[in-house]
């Protein structure tokens, strides 16, 4: 991958990150698997490259969407 490609990688992932603090860093932890998992499988550097970006990648359409809609209700159990 490129510089460029890279630096525009951070960028999206970045505003993914602002969009929603709930989800900071998330998006580089499951880059991080994916790398782990092609590595692991022993994928093409192709396939890994591309499975990598889309892990990047996967929250990308929170940015379009009102921010009360990304958020989770968490529901404790035996909770009021």
């Amino acid at each position: 991958m490129n510089k460029k490609t890279k630096r525009q990688l951070e960028i999206m992932t970045k505003a993914i990150g602002d969009k929603d603090r709930l989800i900071f860093g998330h998006s580089e932890r499951v880059f991080a698997y994916a790398q782990i998992n092609c590595r692991e499988l022993g994928l093409s550097v192709g396939k890994a490259l591309l499975i990598e970006c889309a892990a990047i990648l996967h929250d990308l359409g929170k940015i379009s969407v009102r921010e009360k809609c990304c958020r989770r209700t968490i529901i404790v159990p035996g909770g009021s």
